[in-house]
Formats: structure tokens, C-alpha cells, sequence
């Protein structure tokens, strides 16, 4: 039997994992299960309009392990969180990744603070960080995340530069482009 101070902090992971998430996806539906740190149990579900993803809390910041856990999982499509940083992710560690496709979506709940944070400073990380709860799949870790969001804006920011002229020009371009390819080739 649990003691009333381990079910509050069960309780408060759960309340800030659910913070978190909502203020990645808002449009998310979360409610809770009696479970905490179950093998094959959620400990909450996550519904989007009729897609559902369960979310997995784990208390090991071992990777490989969290790989294991993956691997049992990964049918399910789930989100799988520490609740503290990955300990060091090795070359050892990553074929585990690398050598079969994971549906899960691998974080913790710092990586998931940091994109709540950008939420409130620029709009346009919400376009970025939105669909990661109910799409993401794969390992996801904070250097990852901001490699992402900058990868967008630098796309956007590009995109933005260019006027709608210079998109003509080089797309009326683009056939005598490719016919000098050809040519040279």
C-alpha cells in the first residue's frame, strides 16, 4: 500500500507531465489511469479527435532500458517519458535505435518544458512543437528539439525573404536549368 506522500508525488509527476503536454498539443484530451511506472499499463491516455496515444512514464533515465521498454511497446504507438534527463546516450546505445524504425515517441519532461517555453515566446513554435505529442515518433531529446524548431524557422525565415517575383523567376528558369544539366551531363 502506498503511502499518502508517494501517492502526491505520483500525483504531481502526472499533473506536470500533463502541463506539459497540453501546452504542446492544447487540443489533447488527457485523463489519467490508476497505474504509475507500469510495465504494460499507461499511466495516462492522451486523445486527439479519436486518435489516442497512451504516455508511459518512466522513472530511469537509462536509455537502453527505455529502449527495452520500446521495443515491448512500441506496437501501441506510445509516448515514453523519463522524468529526468537521458543519462549519456553512447554509440552503443543508438543502433538500438537505429536498426528498427520505433512508433514510440522517446522524451522526457525537461525536452517537453523546453518547447513549453518556447510555446510562450514565439508563436511560430507552436506551428513546430504542436503535432510532437500526437506525431513524434523516435528518440527526442532537447538537442534534437532545437535543432528542429531552428530548421524551421531558418525554412520559414527563408521562405518569407522571397518575394513572389523572384519565385517566378526561378521557376520559369527551372526547365532551361535542367536542360543544361542534361546537356553538361
Amino acid at each position: 500500500m502506498m503511502h499518502n506522500d508517494e501517492n502526491e508525488t505520483i500525483q504531481s509527476i502526472k499533473d506536470k507531465t500533463r502541463y506539459y503536454i497540453e501546452q504542446c498539443s492544447p487540443e489533447s484530451n488527457i485523463r489519467y489511469t490508476d497505474y504509475f511506472n507500469h510495465t504494460f499499463i499507461p499511466d495516462m491516455v492522451i486523445n486527439w479527435n479519436k486518435q489516442e496515444r497512451y504516455l508511459y512514464i518512466r522513472t530511469t533515465p537509462d536509455i537502453n532500458w527505455i529502449f527495452e521498454d520500446a521495443k515491448l511497446l512500441d506496437i501501441f504507438h506510445p509516448i515514453i517519458l523519463t522524468i529526468e534527463d537521458f543519462n549519456e546516450i553512447t554509440d552503443k546505445s543508438i543502433p538500438e535505435l537505429q536498426g528498427k524504425p520505433i512508433s514510440s515517441l522517446i522524451s522526457n519532461t525537461m525536452t517537453l518544458r523546453m518547447l513549453t517555453e518556447q510555446n510562450r515566446e514565439q508563436a511560430i513554435y507552436k506551428i513546430v512543437n504542436h503535432p510532437i505529442p500526437q506525431y513524434g515518433r523516435g528518440l527526442f531529446t532537447k538537442p534534437l528539439a532545437t535543432k528542429t524548431t531552428q530548421d524551421f524557422i531558418d525554412g520559414a525565415n527563408a521562405a518569407e525573404s522571397l518575394d513572389g517575383n523572384q519565385v517566378a523567376l526561378i521557376a520559369n528558369d527551372a526547365p532551361r536549368y535542367v536542360q543544361r544539366r542534361k546537356k553538361s551531363d
